[in-house]
């Protein structure tokens, strides 16, 4: 999955984390809500962002059909061995989420809680990336903490993995 931001900056989704995502998607009336972190890398030299992997939920999550809470404790593990193991070179890039409709749209209460992990979380990039997977497609927004603001990327994906 590719999605393209302004100025040329483009999110690519790696074939694994993609299917991992896609794995969760709320295809029953009675699937929960799941989520996760995206991780991975930025490129030097061009304007690509590359999510490498994905966490899945973990039994310490709080999931229902229309609401996900991520545990922060064994997410925050999850980030930090991804970091060390990669030698600092795999760092924490959003939020990936689960709707059950086809084409997925941020809630008032996304909307407030991604603004809040704008503000509050910790990393070094002057964005965060946010991707919601709906049962047949998956859109993406990315958030710039220096403007505090929330766009949608072009390219609202298909879910088919490259």
């Amino acid at each position: 999955m590719i999605f393209v931001g302004a100025g040329g900056l483009r999110l690519v989704l790696s074939k694994r984390p993609a299917e991992e995502m896609l794995r969760f998607r709320q295809l029953k009336d009675t699937d929960p809500e799941a989520g996760g972190v995206l991780l991975g890398r930025i490129l030097c030299g061009n304007e690509d962002v590359i999510v490498d992997d994905v966490t899945e939920p973990t039994a310490q999550d709080r999931a229902s059909r229309f609401n996900f809470f991520r545990n922060k404790k064994s997410t925050q593990l999850a980030v930090d061995g991804a970091w060390s193991v990669s030698d600092g070179t795999c760092i924490y890039l959003g939020e990936w989420h689960t709707h059950p409709e086809d084409d997925p749209h941020p809630s008032t209460r996304d909307m407030s809680n991604w603004q809040r992990i704008l503000r509050t979380a910790r990393f070094e990039q002057r964005w965060l990336f946010f991707l919601i997977v709906g049962r047949k497609q998956t859109k993406a927004w990315i958030g710039d903490r220096k403007n505090a603001t929330i766009k949608p990327l072009a390219g609202s994906s298909a879910d088919t993995p490259l």
